[in-house]
This record gives C-alpha cells, structure tokens and sequence, in this order.
C-alpha cells in the first residue's frame, strides 16, 4: 500500500513538472513572439488597417478624419517601442509609411475645406495614395495583414475617385465649359469674315471693275487666318461636354481649307477664260464644286454657332 503511493506521489510529481514545463514553453513562446519585431509590425499594420477604416466607413465625414488623423499621432508617438532588432531600412519604410498615411488624411481634409487649386492636390492625394501602397508591399509583415491593410485603403481611394472627386470635377467642369464656350464663340466670329461671298467681287473682275489678283491676295490671307485659328483651336482646353463642338469646328475648319483651295483653283480657270466664253453655263460649270462645299461650310456654321450660342444666351448665327 506504501509503495503505491509512493508511486502516485511520483507520478503525480512528474505531471506536474510536464503541466509546469509546458506552461513556461508557452509563456516562452507568448514572450518571444510580443518581442518578435515581425509581430509587433503585424501589430503596428493592423492598427493602421483599422484607422483607413475610419476613413472607409464615411470619408466625407469630418469627425472620421479629425479622428483618423488623431489614431496616426497616436501611433507615431508609439512606434518607438518597435523592437529595435528591426532592420534600419525596415524601420525607415514603416516611418514613411506612416508619414504617407499623414498626409493623405491631411491632403483629404484639405479638399474638403477648399476647391482651390483642386487639380495639384488630387495629384498630390494620389502621390500619397501611391507612397502608402508602395511602402506596405515592402513590409516584412503578415501577408494576409498587408493584403487586408492595402484592401481597405485602396477602397478608400476608389470611394473618393468616384464620389467626391467626381463631385468636385463636375463643378469645375462647368465653369470650365463655360469659359471653353466663350472661347469657341470667338474663334467662330474670328472665322465669320473667311466665308463672305465673293460672288459680287467675281461679277466686277469680270467686268475688268475689279482684279482678280485681289481676290487671290484675299483667299491666302483667309488661309492664313485659318492657320492661326486652328492653332488657337488645339490649344484649347476641351471639357468632355464641349467634344462635340470642338470636332465640329475641326471639321469644319479642314472643310474650307478645302473650299479655299478649289476656289482659288475655279478663279484661275476663269481668270485664264475669255470674257466670250464667260456664258452663265461655263461659269457654273467651273464653281460647280465650290458650291457644294460652300453650302456645307455655311451649314455648319449656322449649326455650330446656333449651339454655342444656346450655351451664352448670346445672338444666333450672322448667316441665315
């Protein structure tokens, strides 16, 4: 009977060192891995998981970005306790990651506030966007933490782009159509004077009350006019709404360099005609070409005019 207690209390001893011994190899472990640098950076990443979820949850709200930006500080302030057996580089990547996220929370408030100079701080938005990104692919943390942080502020940029960058595009575009129309409305008077008939010029050469040499001086001068206006053209601005107009003043511009060029070619013919031959048949034999494209030209020009117009309130077309 002794000696099966003893046993008991042996056994009961040797259990007792295993629970012990497996009890401090887990505290080991616990120990070794909250000391473990690429824990405490899974830890660091998952903490700014959850502030772009702050942002992800309503990025137009106010309170959402004061608040997010505040979790940042917070987590710049302890980021001096990741274990210094981080590599340098390593530490200098997470540092710039946090100062990206920064910023683009700052960058975010920033358009909110004002829609000045909109543009560069979209770009600068996407510059800090990017920085993120890039700074997060070169982590040596958890992979599916990295995913999931990457997910989540890449959802935040999309929401942005398509909701309130939209918004603010839109607004912009309109001012923008606005001042593209008013450009447009000057190229079109500017063009006015190229497509002035010169039929009653024609009748008085050929009555020797008038030199063609005159009117050949006046189709290069349109010409070059024409040049300048369709450099004019290029440089414009175009909003997606004005795209319609703007191809239709190209076209336009292209339909009488054409004119201008068959029409000078017409004149020579009949400036080169006896006066005999002039008969009302042979003349419209050698215009017959011009005035079809003539027709066209003024057609768009009435058409062209007539929408620009519509978008000024302004006086309709000089030709009905």
């Amino acid at each position: 009977m002794r000696m099966k207690k003893n046993l008991f209390k042996l056994i009961t001893i040797f259990l007792f060192i295993i629970f012990f011994s497996i009890c401090c190899f887990i505290t080991y472990l616990i120990i070794s891995k909250e000391h473990n640098p690429a824990h405490k950076l899974d830890t660091y990443i998952s903490h700014l998981n959850n502030i772009y979820k702050i942002l992800d949850d309503d990025l137009h709200s106010k309170e959402n970005l004061s608040k997010s930006l505040e979790n940042i500080h917070i987590l710049q302030d302890s980021k001096k306790n990741l274990n210094t057996s981080m590599k340098y580089e390593e530490i200098k990547i997470f540092n710039h990651l946090i100062h990206s996220s920064e910023l683009y929370i700052k960058q975010l408030q920033n358009i909110q506030l004002s829609n000045e100079d909109l543009n560069e701080n979209l770009v600068a938005l996407r510059n800090y966007f990017d920085q993120i990104l890039l700074s997060l692919k070169h982590l040596p943390a958890n992979s599916e933490i990295l995913n999931k942080t990457i997910e989540t502020i890449s959802k935040v940029q999309e929401t942005y782009e398509n909701n309130f960058y939209m918004e603010k595009i839109n607004s912009i575009s309109n001012l923008n159509l606005n001042k593209f129309m008013q450009e447009m409305n000057y190229i079109m008077i500017s063009f006015a004077p190229l497509i002035e008939n010169i039929d009653e010029k024609l009748e008085k050469a050929r009555n020797n009350k008038y030199d063609y040499q005159l009117i050949f001086n006046i189709l290069d001068k349109n010409l070059s006019t024409l040049k300048e206006l369709k450099s004019n053209l290029v440089k414009l601005p175009i909003p997606q709404e004005g795209l319609e107009i703007y191809h239709g003043v190209k076209e336009m511009f292209d339909l009488y360099g054409e004119y201008n060029l068959k029409l000078k070619y017409s004149v020579k013919n009949e400036q080169l005609s006896d006066n005999e031959e002039l008969t009302g048949e042979a003349i419209e034999k050698i215009y017959d070409q011009t005035h079809g494209i003539y027709s066209k030209i003024l057609n768009s020009y009435n058409t062209l005019k007539h929408k620009i117009d519509s978008k000024l309130t302004i006086p309709t077309s000089l030709y009905n």
